[in-house]
């Protein structure tokens, strides 16, 4: 493991809580999504908007799981 000065280590600190907080944006957006596709009707579901629209949620999912393995070597650098 690395040895962070105070100012590397303050840095390091500050992202952590910035992707933390990008984290939870992404996972509240995306169970957002999911919940408004589930509420429209199975046509609309099965519709290329719905085909997309489930696509660009999927990826919202995809980019919260990726934040959340940053998160989680920024916290092993943080505390280690």
């Amino acid at each position: 493991m690395a040895e962070y000065t105070k100012k590397q280590k303050a840095a390091l600190k500050k992202a952590l809580a910035l992707v933390e907080k990008a984290t939870d944006i992404l996972r509240q957006e995306a169970e957002e999504s999911q919940q408004t596709f589930d509420d429209r009707s199975e046509r609309w579901q099965d519709s290329e908007k719905g085909d997309a629209f489930q696509e660009a949620t999927d990826e919202l999912e995809r980019l919260a799981d990726e934040a959340d393995t940053l998160k989680d070597g920024l916290e092993g650098e943080v505390n280690g």
